[in-house]
């Protein structure tokens, strides 16, 4: 039974790969605000996506993503300071986690009318997270630790794209990762741009 499951499964992905004869290759780029809402004290800081996005069919797609991510926020489970320090001009921030994240998502067009479309998206991914925080020194002062690590996450997105003139598009894009030992990390939202090579 499971063979013939993913016999039709992958039946069912070739005729959406192969739908249509010619498909169409999107070029983003996105920008705007970051935040956690796992992290103390957190504060939005920002992000950048470079996407690429191949058309299945009219409404299936595939996007491969690079996303760049960043905020501050109130260590007090690694920093051994117990006093919040201004961080970046910051106030009640101590610390700074950084992302990088490599996703690949399946993208359906929910709503295709004309020139508007809206579309949620979910995938896999590879993000690596490096988190800053003080910690004391032994002859007094404070010295900036780091410690990072990488695993899977996996991306829910939605985006709102508006096609200007032929082409290129303008919108927004939305989303968080989902990892298991952080319910959800790296909301974000902004502006997108695109430009589909047909």
């Amino acid at each position: 039974m499971r063979k013939l499951s993913t016999f039709l499964f992958l039946v069912f992905l070739f005729q959406i790969a192969f739908a249509q004869e010619k498909k169409d290759l999107s070029l983003s780029f996105s920008a705007g605000a970051f935040n956690s809402p796992y992290y103390k004290n957190a504060h939005t800081g920002g992000f950048y996506n470079f996407g690429a996005e191949y058309h299945l069919s009219k409404d299936h797609s595939l996007s491969f993503d690079f996303l760049g991510g960043r905020h501050t926020y109130y260590d007090d489970i690694l920093s051994d300071k117990n006093v919040a320090e201004t961080y970046s001009g910051i106030q009640n921030t101590n610390a700074r986690t950084l992302y990088t994240v490599f996703t690949i998502s399946y993208k359906y067009k929910f709503i295709n009318k004309n020139k508007f479309s809206l579309v949620p998206g979910t995938g896999v991914g590879i993000m690596t997270h490096s988190r800053n925080y003080p910690s004391s020194k032994e002859n007094g002062g404070t010295t900036i630790l780091t410690t990072s690590f990488s695993d899977l996450v996996f991306p829910v997105t939605l985006d709102i794209n508006y096609e200007v003139f032929k082409n290129f598009q303008i919108g927004a894009t939305s989303g968080f990762l989902i990892h298991p030992d952080f319910p959800v990390l790296g909301l974000h939202i902004g502006p997108k741009f695109s430009y589909v090579l047909k």
